[in-house]
């Protein structure tokens, strides 16, 4: 009964999720078949035609209709996550402890330092060069930097973090360890962005949001985390970055390893979030 329960509740954020997404999906179509279809019905397009232009003109605009489904999602998740909190506090959980802000500067390096390793590492592998990889990356890179930065560096951040972090990994961690919480968490956000290549680089990075999550014991940090790596990736992307490092191959090779090293330290630093507190509790009870 308990795990019909948690696997229940881990896949209700991801209906909703879905959910919201295919109504807005449904709804962009709607409008621009609207558009489309006198030229059709007058004869001056063919249906085939029609259709492919419609598929191209709603894949163009795949990164709003990504900020639209987060600004509808965000409401609901967050309402969700505080009922969870509130429920937790009734049953008589301890509240994680807090990490100091002044640690947040270790979420925001290590976000720059993964998104730039994680990209080269993938690139390098070849796994970047999927059709379907590339098609995401292109529909996502169709707009304006404006609407980047808003959709994908900060609406769709609060949404996959409240959903997969806030509900989907804190909803296990109430069942499970933290390896296994975690795994399973990154898991399902792997899988959920679709292809090969996001599923790796999201199953790696769902890892490391829901250790800081268990870290920094507030949804703030994986947040923040999301944030950073997102804007990184749409920066770097924007002013040609990722193509500046792979001109040289002794450039890549020195930004690749120096991130991860740097990626590496942070993750080190994180680690530690709290062992202070815990000796000197310890120390203070015997």
């Amino acid at each position: 009964m308990k795990q019909r329960s948690i696997l229940g509740r881990v896949a209700v954020p991801l209906l909703i999720y879905y959910g919201i997404s295919l109504v807005i999906t449904m709804f962009a179509s709607a409008i621009v078949a609207g558009l489309k279809m006198p030229q059709y019905l007058n004869g001056q397009v063919e249906y085939a035609q029609m259709v492919t232009e419609m598929t191209n003109e709603i894949l163009k605009y795949t990164t709003i209709i990504t900020g639209v489904t987060a600004i509808v999602a965000i409401p609901i998740f967050w309402w969700m996550f505080h009922k969870d909190n509130r429920i937790r506090r009734q049953m008589g959980m301890a509240e994680p402890a807090k990490a100091s802000p002044v640690k947040y500067v270790w979420i925001v390096i290590l976000g720059v330092a993964a998104c730039v390793a994680l990209n080269n590492i993938l690139t390098l592998s070849n796994l970047a060069m999927i059709s379907s990889y590339e098609e995401t990356g292109a529909n996502f890179y169709k707009v304006n930097i404006v609407a980047q930065i808003i959709c994908l560096g900060i609406l769709t951040p609060i949404a996959e973090e409240l959903a997969f972090r806030g509900l989907i990994f804190k909803r296990l961690r109430e069942v499970m360890n933290m390896k296994r919480a975690i795994l399973i968490s990154a898991l399902i956000f792997g899988i959920y962005h679709g292809n090969l290549v996001q599923a790796v680089y999201g199953g790696v990075l769902g890892a490391l949001l829901s250790y800081a999550y268990e870290k920094y014991g507030s949804i703030k940090a994986p947040i923040l985390a999301h944030m950073v790596l997102n804007l990184t990736s749409v920066i770097l992307s924007e002013i040609g970055g990722f193509s500046w490092m792979f001109e040289q191959p002794m450039r890549m090779g020195i930004a690749t390893v120096a991130c991860a090293a740097i990626s590496a330290t942070m993750y080190v630093m994180i680690q530690r979030i709290g062992q202070g507190e815990a000796d000197q509790t310890s120390s203070e009870q015997q």
